[in-house]
């Protein structure tokens, strides 16, 4: 009986281990690039303040008035905001990542304006109804007409929204603002006994009147 060997040629043996090496080199490389591109994705997506997302409106309180009204912006993203209404750049104050608040501008036109927040990650916008042009403040009364130091007076008129108010030059603490009432606490101390100024004002104007300090 003949017997028959297998022979394989060194060359195409030694090839073939040289790809499978090479293959296997792509293979790690290619999996270790998509590793990095998956760890800068998730990277991305957990770094900045937890909202990805542009600013979004989800309430406007009131939805309607005069111009110098305050009013308050509820929503997400809105911490950094720029803001504007009927296209007139708006200040904010008491600002959160859930609301903000701002006046309705003088050169805002009577009817439907839209109230526009935006930053770096878009903007989101909701309409305001502005239902005429605002006046300046006018105080009726206040009660009481006699206060202790650190005691709190109601002042009543009308075009009160937003307003600032100082007694006896110092600046009040106002703990309730509409657009008919303040209620605003007199400053414990730094205050002379007897008559003392109440100016109020607002973005539309000033008005002062008086109360005894007792």
């Amino acid at each position: 009986m003949v017997k028959t060997s297998h022979i394989f040629p060194t060359g195409l043996f030694t090839l073939k281990q040289t790809t499978m090496r090479v293959s296997k080199s792509m293979l790690l490389a290619f999996l270790g690039s998509l590793l990095m591109v998956t760890f800068a994705i998730s990277s991305c997506s957990k770094s900045g303040d937890g909202n990805d997302d542009g600013p979004n409106i989800s309430s406007i309180t009131p939805s309607s008035g005069l111009t110098g009204t305050t009013i308050n912006v509820k929503g997400e993203g809105l911490l950094g905001v720029s803001v504007t209404i009927g296209g007139i750049s708006v200040p904010v104050s008491n600002a959160s990542s859930t609301s903000f608040t701002t006046e309705i501008p003088s050169g805002a036109m009577p009817g439907s304006n839209k109230v526009v927040v935006s930053n770096s990650r878009g903007s989101d916008k909701a309409n305001i109804q502005v239902t005429g042009a605002g006046s300046a403040p006018v105080i009726t009364s206040i009660s009481p007409s006699q206060v202790s130091l650190g005691g709190t007076i109601i002042i009543t008129g009308t075009g009160l929204s937003g307003a600032l108010v100082e007694i006896a030059t110092k600046v009040s603490t106002v703990n309730n603002n509409t657009a008919t009432s303040i209620s605003a606490k007199v400053p414990a101390s730094g205050i002379a006994l007897g008559s003392a100024s109440v100016r109020v004002t607002t973005s539309l104007g000033t008005v002062v009147s008086s109360v005894t300090i007792q």
